[in-house]
């Protein structure tokens, strides 16, 4: 992990392999002027001949040749409009490009923090800023024999002295731990992550931060009633899981939640098989799960007081077998309600009908549960929104709210009921399935008959959890999606 640090020392005196300068559009060589100056105002005249204005997420890079203790310098425009949250994390994701093709151990950032482009706010331009650098220098090179020989990033130093900046940058380190263990989670291959991997992860995270762990192996699984979970997995070598990690935080407890996580670690459709093509990337199936747990070692790492936090991951591998299970089966799932399976391939709500009957019964305050679930949710909101299901409006406000902050954008989607109707079986309480449309619908509202009474939140991750295109933060692969919204959704319930 990168090491972060703040600074009040000036840009012209740093030394450090890349200063990155921020600069607003209007008055950007004024911004400069010391190391302007530094440069005998052939800095300004070198970037201006290159058609640097200042723009938004504009660049220009030049090495000093000994005429600053950096080694080089990247300007980044910040145009001449307030930016959005997204945006500025964004600038953060194109200069830890930069810090990659530069070969570069070592960065700084300066910035005109308070400047309006940046929200006027300088602990959060720094935060978001951190994070972008951050995130955008994630690489995953577990199974490279020869991995890129380029240095990663050890040390980042952000040049200001602000109020609120040190908590602000922890902040961030702790979101970006959460999200790289999220995307190692995601991006290793099934051979490697099992339902026995995840729940290794998971002792292994309840340790370092001191929470209490349960791990179900099959046969507890069995009997604690989990059918299921048990029926996804059953015609796989690598059988199901069932994890449940506790934190709660010190001083009087204000807020109870359960974080849910699909945990699907390889998906062929079961015999509901995947069509030629559709199979590629289903080991990031577990999307949900990476979230939850990514999200527990962030909260780990931040521990606030006043909240209790169950992280529950119910996790298994739809594989075809003369074990697996089949369409037509009707099977009772925990709490006591049956399912009438018509395709094997919609296996995620299955496990997640246990896990949820079973959060009910904690007495928390709410259920949130995340979940690559349909993919009508990609079709109906694209790559880069997931869609928000809930029953109760405060929590969905809270969640909004989190996504504003956090930078895990979500849309308000409707639970309809005229489409429960599509889920009802002449031979078992409910059918897996609806019909073709309103797909991402009927499946949250699949999902709420397994809740009780509970406040609740579903999270259909499916669009954004998987990373098809490099972008400036979120690297091919694996995306860590849903990390950050549920560590600032807890951090907001801690602070009341």
């Amino acid at each position: 992990m990168t090491q972060v640090t703040t600074t009040a020392q000036a840009p012209e005196t740093l030394k450090t392999d890349l200063l990155v300068a921020l600069v607003p559009q209007e008055g950007w060589d004024t911004e400069i002027a010391a190391l302007d100056a530094a440069f005998d105002g052939q800095l300004s005249a070198l970037a201006r001949a290159e058609g640097f204005e200042g723009k938004q997420a504009q660049r220009f890079q030049t090495h000093t040749f000994g005429k600053l203790p950096a080694t080089r310098v990247l300007l980044i425009g910040l145009g001449d409009k307030a930016l959005s949250s997204d945006l500025i994390r964004d600038l953060g994701g194109h200069a830890a490009k930069a810090i990659k093709a530069s070969r570069a151990a070592s960065a700084a950032v300066s910035a005109p923090w308070s400047h309006a482009t940046l929200g006027g706010d300088p602990a959060n331009a720094a935060r978001l800023v951190a994070e972008g650098v951050q995130l955008g220098s994630y690489r995953f090179e577990n199974h490279i024999t020869q991995p890129s020989k380029a240095p990663r990033l050890e040390q980042l130093t952000l040049l200001l002295d602000a109020d609120g900046v040190a908590d602000s940058v922890k902040r961030a380190a702790a979101v970006v731990a959460g999200t790289y263990l999220a995307r190692d989670l995601g991006n290793e291959p099934p051979n490697v992550c099992t339902p026995a991997f995840l729940a290794e992860q998971a002792s292994a995270i309840a340790e370092r931060h001191g929470m209490s762990a349960t791990i179900l192996d099959p046969d507890a699984i069995v009997e604690k009633g989990f059918n299921l979970l048990m029926a996804v997995g059953r015609g796989a070598s690598d059988k199901p899981r069932f994890i449940h990690l506790t934190y709660t935080g010190g001083g009087d407890i204000q807020h109870r939640v359960a974080f849910v996580g699909k945990g699907v670690t390889f998906d062929t459709g079961g015999y509901s098989l995947k069509i030629s093509g559709s199979m590629a990337n289903m080991h990031l199936d577990m999307g949900g799960a990476a979230a939850v747990l990514g999200a527990a070692e962030a909260i780990g790492r931040l521990a606030p007081e006043g909240v209790e936090v169950h992280f529950i991951v119910p996790t298994a591998k739809n594989n075809i077998s003369e074990d697996a299970y089949t369409v037509n089966e009707i099977i009772k799932g925990y709490g006591g309600k049956t399912v009438e399976i018509l395709n094997t391939d919609a296996e995620g709500r299955l496990l997640l009908a246990d896990a949820l009957a079973y959060a009910s019964e904690l007495g928390v305050d709410a259920i949130i549960d995340l979940a690559t679930l349909t993919g009508a949710c990609v079709v109906a909101l694209g790559e880069h929104y997931s869609a928000l299901f809930s029953n109760n409006g405060d929590l969905t406000q809270a969640l909004l709210t989190a996504s504003s902050e956090s930078g895990d954008r979500l849309w308000h989607m409707p639970l309809d009921d005229r489409l429960r109707d599509k889920l009802k079986s002449p031979v078992a309480d409910m059918k897996n399935v609806g019909d073709r449309w309103g797909g991402a619908i009927t499946a949250a509202l699949f999902l709420r008959e397994w809740i009780g009474d509970s406040n609740w939140a579903h999270l259909d991750i499916a669009g954004p959890a998987i990373n098809e295109q490099d972008l400036p933060t979120t690297p091919k692969g694996g995306s860590g999606a849903g990390v950050a919204v549920l560590t600032a959704y807890a951090l907001n319930a801690a602070r009341g």
